[in-house]
């Protein structure tokens, strides 16, 4: 007798229909792209929303044009939601390049989440949080995944303006820690998440920042040639002992029948710098050094890569130009490489201690 009441509620229970998920809303506020704008973008299960008394149809299939996510809903046929934001105060924050030096100057009025920078290739982190007042030298910490974990953005959002800003770039962004404007009136949707972005496009240099000009070294080429055997991109290295110098010394002649005699390098008094600059379809490449100098115990090369021009006889053969350098000073522990023609860092190197 007791059964009977349980698979009634059972059957009760399976008769209720399930209810639909609603969908995510992502907004973006983004300032400092010449137009300030409100992006809102939806995720998830297609449907009917409505936005400022307005509806909108939801409906799953890729859309084009500029920050469009492929990933987000169809808003009545077009990638997300816009309105124009009214404008910030200007000179919220800062960041400015320090002559001669991979640091940067960040300066904040207000409070922020995150400030990070993109020199047009990498993203990097500047200042976990700034406040009014904030003014420090910071030191550049590489972010490998871009802007995923700024603000709310998901993994879709942050891939796309990781995408979008760094094709602008050099530029920095501060991450607001709250969204400036009120919310939107938003009916048919789950959650509701906001991201804050402020963008300063370019760089200028902060010429108080600058400091003495660095120490020119006391330094040669120790052997070059154009047949290593490296891979196919690039090798920057600081040599720290007897034993890393013979492990290159080979790559950079391992194409030869006979190995040339090791220079001798006293490692108490100098430091060894090796450049690999890869695989190349002919001869003609090559590479060069034309001043090296010291800052704050760290080196910096001035490398010039060199192709042969067009219609140049060449031979016709695979080539792998390198150098090393001999420096006049012990334990270098950072090597930085600097075009030579155009002051950009291209690459860095560390000692292995």
């Amino acid at each position: 007798m007791r059964i009977i009441p349980v698979v009634a509620l059972l059957l009760l229970l399976a008769c209720v229909p399930e209810v639909a998920e609603l969908p995510t809303l992502h907004e973006v506020s983004l300032y400092g792209l010449g137009h300030d704008f409100r992006y809102s973008y939806f995720f998830g299960a297609p449907g009917l929303v409505t936005v400022g008394g307005r509806q909108y149809e939801l409906r799953q299939g890729r859309t084009a044009g500029p920050l469009a996510v492929p990933e987000a809903l169809a808003v009545g046929g077009a990638p997300y939601f816009r309105e124009p934001l009214p404008p910030l105060p200007r000179n919220l924050f800062s960041v400015q390049r320090i002559p001669l030096s991979t640091d940067l100057v960040v300066r904040s009025r207000t409070e922020t989440q995150e400030v990070i920078y993109t020199d047009g290739r990498l993203w990097f982190t500047l200042a976990p949080a700034t406040g009014p007042g904030f003014n420090t030298r910071v030191v550049p910490r590489e972010r490998v995944e871009g802007l995923r974990g700024v603000g709310n953005l998901n993994s879709a959002l942050a891939d796309m303006l990781s995408a979008e800003l760094k094709a602008r770039g050099p530029l920095a962004v501060a991450v607001l820690p709250r969204p400036v404007t009120p919310a939107q009136q938003v009916e048919g949707i789950g959650d509701y998440l906001r991201t804050a972005l402020v963008v300063q496009l370019g760089l200028p240099t902060d010429l108080a920042a600058f400091e003495p000009p660095p120490r020119e070294l006391v330094w040669e080429v120790l052997a070059q040639g154009n047949q290593a055997v490296v891979a196919e991109g690039p090798l920057y290295r600081i040599v720290a002992d007897q034993s890393q110098l013979i492990g290159l010394w080979k790559q950079a002649h391992g194409a030869q029948l006979t190995l040339p005699p090791l220079p001798e390098v006293d490692f108490r008094r100098e430091s060894v710098v090796a450049i690999f600059i890869g695989q190349r379809p002919t001869g003609g490449y090559g590479v060069s050094v034309t001043d090296l100098l010291l800052e704050n115990n760290e080196v910096y090369l001035e490398v010039r890569l060199t192709q042969p021009s067009p219609g140049a006889m060449v031979t016709q053969a695979l080539t792998s130009p390198w150098l090393m350098l001999r420096i006049q000073r012990p334990g270098v522990p950072v090597a930085w490489f600097r075009n030579a023609d155009t002051g950009e860092l291209f690459a860095v190197a560390r000692r292995d201690f």
